[in-house]
């Protein structure tokens, strides 16, 4: 059957089919958010589906994106299913049985103006995400003309949901003292913001998620998600990650991603398109870590072993290499990384990696702190550590000569060793060229090992034999004693 040979009374039906699925889909655009079919349909969004879905496991959640995939509307959709309670049968994420409370958070009023509450209301009331017979009330906010402070919507049990909208430059203080089911923030906000946020659902066990384009740098907030350096989908901490990049959406066509690439500085394109944290002036080992990874093999017993080790007031890091003299070749099997514990329960677990292998320590610890330095190296000594101080400490120096021997292939890394490439990943330069505050603490102890602890390397075959030819010489002076009768 086709249109033409419809009749006048059936064509009528047909208009009136099509007005009330367009007045449908204007009303209620919830219903059409990641539909079964079409052109957008669901299964070509598996990373925001995932990204919703993971709430059921995940309290706090992190949506990494480049700019226009969709990373405010996943967030804002997910925040109407709770609101209203109409779950799809899809969802697989949290889910509340009640009424809920939940804060939106963004940058500024104007910024939850212009899009927050223009998605969710839509430019005629009713029109946005909130289906248009659920918005009860609204409470218009001070200070801007046409931002609400709360809107209230009737949830499917009957009852009435509240959704609560904050600033981030209204201060940490606006965000104290409320008790919520979850909040969403749209665009990155301060650490102490974030964290006064994620402390107003423990009571409730809800959730928290933010969705922000990582153009700022590695920030504090940031690297609550990121401690490790690993810019890929997963979870860290508990924490869930969700990396979306313009090749994981489908609604930015070939033209467009051009148009948008035009206006993107070459320095923000990591950030922009894939949504990987933007790294100043970049990465200081500016090469694929991974390349070096290897599984973990059994160290031969001729091969010299020796740790570096840098001790800080709150962490203290220690990393393990083995040499293959043969090839050249540096072998980093293992790691030590601990925070807020005292010098023996250091020392204790460095000994019991190898009590016969010398270390290599923090040589800041002998210049910069004076005498600091020698009670350090006394305290850990004393503690059974075969350490010696390194006298000096060439930071550029030691980078190079790491960064020449990747170059040759001369390092490998055991893949245990994962907050040492972690650190590795995310070590780089800021915008003046000097090295960025953040976590180095393995790095510097693998620098200490690399330029300054080769010569302390000592094998296990070669411990075994002074072991034995102590034994040895101690046997025979027993026997001589005894036949002496001395």
């Amino acid at each position: 059957m086709s249109i033409e040979t419809l009749n006048k009374s059936e064509l009528l039906n047909v208009a009136k089919a099509l007005e009330e699925l367009k007045g449908r889909y204007k009303y209620n655009k919830l219903e059409f958010a990641f539909p079964d079919t079409g052109k957008y349909r669901r299964e070509l969004y598996p990373k925001h589906i995932a990204f919703m879905n993971a709430g059921s496991k995940y309290a706090e959640r992190m949506f990494s994106a480049g700019n226009q995939t969709g990373k405010t509307s996943t967030l804002l959709t997910e925040a109407v299913y709770h609101l209203t309670g109409k779950y799809p049968n899809w969802f697989q994420g949290k889910r509340f049985r009640n009424p809920t409370v939940g804060i939106l958070g963004c940058k500024s009023w104007k910024m939850v103006r212009n899009g927050l509450q223009s998605k969710l209301l839509g430019t005629e009331e009713g029109t946005g995400l909130i289906p248009k017979e659920l918005i009860l009330d609204k409470y218009a906010a001070s200070g801007t003309a046409g931002a609400y402070e709360i809107i209230t919507v009737r949830h499917v049990t009957g009852g009435i949901s509240k959704l609560m909208f904050n600033t981030y430059d209204a201060g940490k203080d606006a965000w104290e003292s409320m008790t919520v089911d979850f909040v969403f923030l749209d665009e990155e906000p301060p650490l102490n913001i974030y964290t006064e946020a994620a402390m107003r659902t423990l009571a409730t066990n809800g959730t928290i998620a933010i969705g922000f384009t990582p153009d700022s740098g590695l920030t504090a907030t940031v690297l609550q998600f990121f401690k490790d350096g690993e810019f890929t989908k997963g979870v860290k901490d508990n924490k869930y990650i969700a990396m979306v990049g313009w090749g994981d959406v489908p609604h930015l066509t070939e033209e467009r991603r051009a148009e948008l690439l035009e206006t993107i500085p070459e320095y923000l394109r990591e950030a922009k398109i894939n949504g990987i944290p933007y790294l100043g002036t970049g990465r200081i080992f500016p090469f694929d870590i991974h390349q070096f990874i290897i599984e973990p093999i059994a160290i031969p017993s001729h091969w010299p072993r020796w740790y570096g080790l840098d001790v800080g007031i709150k962490n203290t890091a220690a990393v393990w290499i083995a040499y293959d003299e043969n090839s050249e070749t540096y072998y980093v099997y293992d790691e030590y990384y601990s925070h807020d514990q005292l010098a023996p329960l250091h020392a204790s677990a460095i000994k019991a990696k190898g009590n016969w292998i010398n270390g290599v320590i923090d040589p800041y610890l002998g210049v910069a702190r004076g005498n600091e330095g020698k009670r350090y190296i006394d305290i850990y000594q004393h503690e059974g550590l075969l350490v010696h101080l390194v006298e000096r400490n060439y930071i550029e120096s030691g980078i190079e000569a790491i960064k020449t021997l990747f170059i040759n292939h001369k390092v490998k890394i055991f893949r245990n060793c994962e907050k040492l490439v972690g650190q590795m990943n995310i070590w780089h330069r800021n915008e003046k060229g000097k090295i960025a505050d953040t976590p180095d603490d393995l790095i510097d102890a693998f620098r200490y090992a690399i330029t300054d602890g080769r010569p302390y390397g000592v094998s296990e075959e070669d411990e075994m034999n002074s072991y034995l030819d102590n034994y040895k010489q101690n046997y025979n002076s027993c026997a001589r004693d005894s036949i002496t009768g001395y």
